[in-house]
């Protein structure tokens, strides 16, 4: 007899997408230190950075929304996008205090970015093929 209870719902997709937002955060960081260092060392348009920003954070959302799917193993599209929204919603709110004026366009396009690059990574998470052990 099997006693051991199965996680909620909200468990069973937190779980995986809290960890999918946590790597994916890193990754985000990672790239924006290393464009950071770019910039420090040659001379970068300034116009190009917005661009470069929006590219190292839609990287880390499909990173993100890759590793909550493959965690999770199952709704990939729900998964990856919800990491992907999640990460966004994370960008801002730690980047409200850095922030100019918000221009509401810019922020609903680079929001749907993500969204939609954790879903993909989500949808490949999922359907990727495991290594077998050993």
């Amino acid at each position: 007899m099997n006693t051991r209870k199965e996680p909620g719902a909200v468990w069973r997709i937190g779980r995986p997408v809290l960890w999918g937002v946590a790597v994916g955060g890193l990754v985000t960081t990672l790239l924006l230190v290393l464009m950071a260092v770019v910039m420090t060392v040659r001379d970068i348009p300034q116009g190009i950075v917005t661009p470069l920003a929006t590219a190292a954070a839609s990287i880390g959302g499909f990173v993100g929304g890759l590793t909550a799917a493959r965690i999770a193993k199952r709704q990939g599209l729900l998964i990856g996008a919800l990491c992907g929204a999640l990460l966004y919603a994370l960008i801002w709110v730690t980047g409200m205090g850095h922030a100019g004026e918000l221009q509401a366009v810019s922020v609903l396009i680079k929001w749907a970015i993500l969204i939609a690059c954790g879903a993909v990574g989500g949808i490949v998470g999922v359907n990727m093929r495991r290594r077998p052990h050993g």
